[in-house]
């Protein structure tokens, strides 16, 4: 028999009662048994079951069928005993299991008494019931609350009544002669000057008539009455002192008193219980608090900002626990009362007080509020008068008071008072001036504490020799100061110390300067004016640097700055144009432009120092500057004697041509004479051609420079001679090394010039001990793709490198050499003979065939040499990685077995069906648009598989139908002595649209499948697919059965082989 904790929480998977296609006549003896396992559960946890057993081992009988204890099973139940200690509970014949508390622990005598309805919950965690009922012993009856109360109050009576003693009424407080005749209980303050034998020698103290006399209450702190005859409260503190409007000046004190008063013989009413409700004050006995007013409909005070003293009280009867505070609307809480206890229906009650002081920040709602345990009818809120006639009822008072009110006179000025610590010292301590920590022995007794800031100076030159810092510490005689900042310097004996103030706050930022302006403005000299931000620091006769740009801008000085107008007399600029956007900054005054007087008439031409045309300086020239640089943008150009020393840039996107005068050695002022120089250099496109008007440069009639080159030229007096610099500046030894003349028929006698580094000299070496030498390199083992190779490149005239992956994607950009005679050759070098041969087509395959073969190679170390084009660059491939990838193998719809088995359906195979047109069939697996249905295959993985996981592709077709199908599939691992019924991996799914009827529909790869169990090789894969065409699957909407053709899986192989 199911029950509730049988069901699924999918609606869905509840199918037993409520099966898809029932018959309309079985829809009641479902529901039915439906109810009828909510009944069983209500009554298992409702505490109807009375349990059996004995004292500390229960039994019961429940009405869910309870085969195997659960999580979380519930019972409630009514014990038959009170237990005597730890106690266990059967569940019918489940087996007894021990009841613990919420916390796990056993459970200890009186935790559950005769009677008790008890919940437990079963934790299979601990296999045992846990009790989530109270403890018995938790729950106190009426009787032993009465009782304790009682105990309490007996033991306790003075301290009871000192609770209590909080706004009683008095009937005066003024009264000298002790009254005749008065009531039983009433109250008055024996006031000073009080004449008669007793009264007279209780002065301060409450007078309570009883039978015809007095007994008398010493007053404690905190106490407060309210004397009927003057409207006066007065709280005790050493005295009683009056604090009502009526006792003291009344110009200057604001009080308020408000009052919940019913007619004679009303009784309060009842109470709210269990919730804080307040009093519904509705009368005002005297309110001179200035922006204090009252709703007395609601007994909220309206109060402003302040501090108040606060007196207030209720009256219960018969209410049990009961309780009054102050509380506001925004500032909550303000302060709580005394808690008191007027035990039910025993005719007794209670006036539980607040009093206090509290401070309102700003205007806020304030009530008197109650709280009760237990409410009474009609008399909870005050038990009326039996008297008639004897006035109003009164359940509720609250007093405040504005204590900014309280003034009174003036006392007397006090005598003075001893004087303190002082701060001034002295130390003949001999210290060094510097930060850090310092000790200075000097007087004990001063004030100094720990992070008190002192300036120590020397006295002989306090102003300019000093040390500021904090106390760390002053013990006795020894104060011990963190210095950390100084004035002066040297070791001083003789100081004086004194506090001094904290650093003070760095200043507010000062105005800045900067500024922008879009003010469109030509470029030029003269009166400009900008308009531009108000508060810059400018002031006028300073200067100011207008830009657009480095090389666009003004500058000049200042001449009116007002608002947001800038008045500049420009005398500097740069660039040139009308601009819009402009930046300011402030500019330094120019400086001297170096000019001056004198005549110079011995310095000569000899040595570089000497005018622009290189004549000799006498009382007038400019000196020659170091490199200036010529800047040239034409198509053509002529030296002339000034560009000596400079660099010429040429620049130009045509070619341009440039004139050389001839070479001469007679005059200095002639370009071209012994020792003139220039840099040339093509900073264009366009190449630049040099030549001489007769003489050589280089030895040739002309000189070419492509862009970034240049060329350093220099006249001997006949020719000019040159020497090519690469575009970063430098000589460019290849350039130098392409100019010679080429040696056509190199012989291996031949040499080149090296540098011999061990003997810092100079050297030769042919070619022949050249190769010798880059054959006995060491050899790299493993080289990368981005190892290089020097070159020389013709095509710049620069020294490169190439990385051999680039090398080997040129070899492979060569023209492919379709006819290739064995006699061709290939160069090698013959290690044997230390020099460089060639060697014949034929002769490397026949090299190459005469290797030792490799009969065993390994597939996980050994290589083979590929070039990877995507990647232009050469690689090696790991043999065992040659066609390792993604594999895929196809299975038919006729391999696969669709019988039911237990509860899965299986799809329904049609052997031979006619797919269409032409007279073709074959077999496919019709899968339900209204059931789930399922099929299945296996298959054997091959050892070269990466135990990875699987994807899918469906081929499927339909006879009828629209919508979209899903199709589902999941895989099962069988190792050897695995079980066959090994645990499906999650389930992945594909959807797929109809397109056409009785077309071909191929779906898309499913997402990533994990077989279940554990991957191993070999091993046998099951394959389940399936298709849930229920109503419940909105992810099907497929009107017809699906017509599967077969699935296609694709995995992954991590090697080529299986061995």
């Amino acid at each position: 028999m199911s029950e509730l904790f049988d069901l699924a929480t999918s609606a869905a998977a509840n199918t037993d009662r409520f099966p898809e296609g029932m018959q309309f006549r079985n829809v009641n003896d479902g529901a039915r048994e439906l109810e009828a396992m909510i009944a069983r559960t209500y009554k298992d946890t409702s505490g109807g079951i009375s349990a059996g057993g004995s004292v500390n081992a229960f039994t019961i009988t429940a009405n869910r069928t309870i085969s195997t204890l659960a999580q979380g099973t519930r019972f409630a139940f009514k014990s038959n005993a009170t237990i005597t200690g730890a106690c266990t509970l059967n569940v019918s014949g489940s087996g007894a299991k021990e009841i613990v508390d919420q916390n796990g622990a056993s459970l200890i005598a009186g935790d559950i008494v005769d009677g008790q309805i008890v919940e437990v919950v079963y934790r299979s965690d601990l296999f045992k019931w846990q009790m989530v009922s109270q403890s018995a012993r938790e729950i106190p009856d009426t009787d032993a609350i009465q009782a304790a109360a009682a105990d309490y109050i007996s033991d306790n009576a003075d301290t009871v009544r000192n609770d209590l003693w909080v706004m009683r009424p008095i009937v005066s407080a003024t009264t000298t002669a002790a009254p005749s005749g008065a009531t039983d209980g009433v109250l008055y303050i024996v006031p000073s000057g009080a004449s008669g034998s007793t009264w007279a020698s209780n002065i301060g103290k409450i007078a309570e008539a009883a039978g015809g006399s007095w007994n008398y209450h010493t007053p404690v702190e905190g106490w407060s009455v309210f004397a009927k005859d003057s409207d006066t409260v007065y709280v005790y503190d050493t005295d009683w002192n009056a604090i009502s409007a009526a006792a003291t000046d009344s110009s200057t004190l604001e009080a308020a008193t408000f009052k919940w008063v019913l007619s004679n013989q009303t009784d309060g009413g009842t109470p709210a219980d269990e919730t804080w409700t307040a009093f519904a004050l509705n009368t005002t006995v005297q309110n001179s608090i200035t922006g204090c007013s009252i709703d007395t409909g609601t007994g909220i005070v309206t109060l402003p900002a302040g501090t108040y003293l606060a007196i207030g009280a209720g009256s219960f009867y018969e209410n049990g626990y009961t309780r009054v505070r102050i509380s506001a609307s925004t500032a909550g809480v303000l302060l709580d009362g005394v808690s008191s206890y007027d035990p039910p229906s025993t005719s007794a009650g209670s006036n539980p007080p607040v009093f206090g002081v509290f401070a309102l920040a700003s205007s806020d709602s304030v009530s008197l509020q109650y709280y009760v345990e237990q409410a009474r009818i009609t008399y909870g809120i005050g038990r009326a008068s039996t008297k008639a006639g004897s006035g109003s009822e009164c359940y509720a008072a609250l007093t405040l008071v504005n204590m900014a009110s309280f003034v009174g006179a003036t006392g007397a000025d006090g005598d003075p008072g001893a004087d303190g610590a002082g701060y001034l010292a002295s130390s003949s301590a001999s210290v060094t001036i510097g930060t850090g920590s310092k000790t200075f022995p000097t007087s004990s007794g001063l004030a100094y504490a720990a992070g008190d800031i002192v300036r120590i100076k020397d006295t002989a030159a306090p102003a300019t020799n000093y040390m500021v810092g904090s106390v760390t510490s002053y013990s006795g005689t020894s104060l011990v100061v963190d210095v950390t900042s100084v004035g002066g310097s040297g070791t001083k004996s003789s100081w004086s110390i004194s506090l001094t103030g904290d650093t003070g706050d760095a200043g507010d930022d000062g105005v800045g300067y900067g500024g922008t302006s879009t003010t469109s403005l030509a470029i030029g000299t003269g009166s400009k004016t900008w308009a531009t931000q108000a508060g810059l620091g400018y002031v006028v006769g300073g200067r100011v640097r207008w830009a657009n740009s480095s090389t666009n801008y003004m500058e000049g000085t200042i001449t009116d700055y007002t608002g947001t107008s800038m008045t500049v007399t420009v005398d500097e600029t740069g660039g040139s144009g009308t601009l819009a956007t402009w930046s300011a900054q402030a500019a330094g005054i120019p400086g001297l432009d170096g000019a001056g007087s004198g005549t110079v008439t011995d310095i000569t031409a000899s040595g570089g120092i000497e005018t622009d045309d290189g004549a000799t300086i006498t009382d007038s020239g400019v000196i020659r500057g170091v490199h200036l640089v010529n800047a040239q943008t034409g198509t053509s150009y002529t030296f002339v004697s000034g560009d000596r020393g400079k660099v010429v840039s040429l620049a130009n996107a045509s070619a341009i041509a440039v004139t050389l005068p001839q070479a001469q050695s007679s005059t200095a002022a002639a370009v071209g004479y012994t020792g003139w120089y220039v840099l040339a250099i093509n900073d264009g496109a366009g190449v630049v051609t040099i030549t001489p008007t007769t003489s050589t440069i280089g030895g040739a009639s002309s000189l070419a420079l492509s862009q970034h080159q240049g060329a350093l030229i220099v006249s001997d007096g006949t020719n000019y001679k040159r020497f090519y610099l690469s575009s970063s500046g430098s000589v460019d030894l290849y350039t130098l090394i392409e100019a010679l003349t080429s040696e056509t028929a190199p012989s291996a006698s031949d040499t080149i010039p090296i540098n011999d580094v061990s003997a810092a000299a100079a050297r030769e070496m042919t070619l022949a001990d050249l190769f010798k030498t880059i054959n006995l390199l060491g050899s790299e083992s493993s080289p990368a793709a981005n190892d290089t190779l020097a070159l020389f490149d013709t095509s710049t005239g620069e020294a490169d490198t190439i990385t051999l992956g680039d090398l080997f994607k040129v070899i492979a950009s060569l023209t492919a050499l379709t006819a290739v005679d064995a006699a061709d050759s290939l160069p090698v070098y013959d290690a044997s003979a230390s020099s460089t041969k060639v060697a014949t087509v034929s002769n490397v395959f026949a090299a190459l065939n005469a290797l030792t073969e490799d009969t065993a190679p390994s597939m996980t170390a050994d290589y083979m040499v590929t070039y990877d084009a995507s990647g232009a660059a050469a690689k090696k491939a790991l043999l065992g990685k040659v066609g390792v990838g993604k594999y895929s193998f196809y299975v038919d719809a006729a391999s696969m077995k669709s019988t039911t088995t237990g509860s899965k359906t299986g799809a329904t195979l049609t052997a031979n069906r006619d797919l269409g047109a032409n007279d073709v069939g074959g077999s496919v697996l019709s899968f339900s648009a209204t059931a789930k249905t399922h099929a299945w295959f296996r298959y054997a993985m091959p050892k070269g598989w990466d135990q990875g996981t699987f994807t899918a592709r469906f081929y499927w077709t339909a006879a009828t139908g629209t919508g979209t199908v899903e199709w589902e599939i999941a895989a099962a691992i069988l190792r050897d002595d695995d079980i066959t019924g090994t645990s499906l991996g999650a389930a992945v799914t594909v959807t797929d649209a109809l397109l056409a009827t009785d077309d071909a529909h191929i779906t898309a790869e499913t997402g990533a499948i994990t077989a279940g169990g554990t991957a191993a090789n070999p091993c046998l894969v099951l394959f389940q697919i399936a298709r849930d065409g229920t109503v419940g699957n909105t992810d099907d909407t497929f009107s017809a059965a699906a017509l599967l053709l077969g699935v296609e899986i694709s995995y992954t192989r991590s090697a080529n082989t299986d061995d």
